[in-house]
């Protein structure tokens, strides 16, 4: 009976240890692309990831997400990274939204990749660690955000540069989503010793290759207990909008309330007096008819110079 048992329980391990590697195997066969949202998307969703451009003369660029820091959206790519790892785990963070958290909680803006809204940071996680926990995760874990340092940043401008890793091709190459180009970037990581071995394939085909550990790369994956629930659209009942004879055609038992009379236009000395203009009705959080909140242009470039002025450069923002 125990060797039964026991041969019932190998079989089972056999079985989940066998299911996710066909998992990985599943998410190297997609397209990486599709994972993608280009379009202005004033709301994520959950399992997709929401492109973040940088880049102000690029097709993909949305003013929108970046507010009042649009400006200097050039030298964020490491934001840009955090608030499209967000979106895939269906978190509406947009770079202005980090920006104000950021300012709120510690004085300045700057991509503080352990502090973000709604998720709890992993840092310098083992690439391959991290891996599998985006593949295997039950979309509870993000894509993997990755700092290439400046040998082997595929535009050679001598700063670091981020990208976010959220797929495989077949050849074994990685998928990265970059926020200064559309287009996916091609990269291998190896395993060597306690460092990765790193190439990353330019736009114009050259390989640019180099060692860094752990630390080197900054890799940082977001994580979240339970995927934001949708709420449920409710349909009205047709007896609360149709008047009585309508509501009997459609089916409905009992009659609907008479609609309320309109109450007369008051009138002073004969003229009639306009009624009060109703508040502003604000449009839910991430409509595209959110207004947005400015301030002042002349205060504007000493808010952001001063946040800049606390802010440790030494971290090598930017493409």
């Amino acid at each position: 009976m125990k060797k039964t048992i026991a041969a019932l329980l190998a079989v089972c391990l056999l079985s989940a240890w066998a299911a996710f590697p066909a998992r990985a195997e599943e998410a190297a066969a997609a397209d990486p692309a599709g994972l993608v949202e280009y379009g202005y998307s004033p709301q994520p969703e959950a399992g997709r990831v929401r492109y973040v451009c940088q880049q102000a003369e690029d097709d993909t660029f949305y003013e929108e997400y970046w507010g009042e820091w649009a400006t200097w959206a050039g030298q964020e790519c490491g934001t840009a990274c955090i608030s499209m790892a967000l979106s895939y785990l269906g978190i509406d963070a947009e770079p202005k939204d980090l920006a104000e958290w950021w300012i709120s909680r510690m004085g300045f803006f700057g991509a503080v990749f352990r502090d973000v809204p709604e998720a709890q940071a992993q840092e310098q996680v083992p690439f391959f660690q991290a891996w599998d926990n985006y593949v295997g995760g039950q979309g509870l874990y993000s894509p993997v955000v990755l700092r290439l340092p400046p040998e082997l940043n595929p535009y050679q401008t001598g700063n670091s540069h981020y990208v976010l890793v959220l797929g495989q091709y077949e050849d074994g190459a990685w998928a990265a989503a970059d926020p200064a180009v559309p287009e996916l970037l091609r990269l291998f990581i190896r395993e060597d010793g306690l460092s990765y071995q790193v190439e990353v394939e330019t736009a114009d085909g050259t390989i640019l290759s180099g060692k860094a550990d752990t630390a080197q790369l900054q890799l940082v994956q977001y994580h979240v207990d339970a995927l934001p629930t949708p709420e449920p659209t409710v349909s009205p009942d047709p007896a609360d909008v149709l008047p009585p004879e309508d509501a009997g055609d459609a089916g409905l038992s009992g009659t609907a309330e008479p609609l309320p009379t309109p109450s007369p236009t008051p009138t002073v000395g004969g003229e009639s007096v306009p009624e009060p203009t109703p508040a502003t009705i604000m449009p839910p959080k991430g409509s595209p008819l959110m207004p947005v909140r400015p301030l002042p242009e002349e205060l504007i470039p000493e808010r952001v110079e001063e946040s800049y002025s606390k802010l440790d450069k030494a971290s090598g923002f930017g493409i």
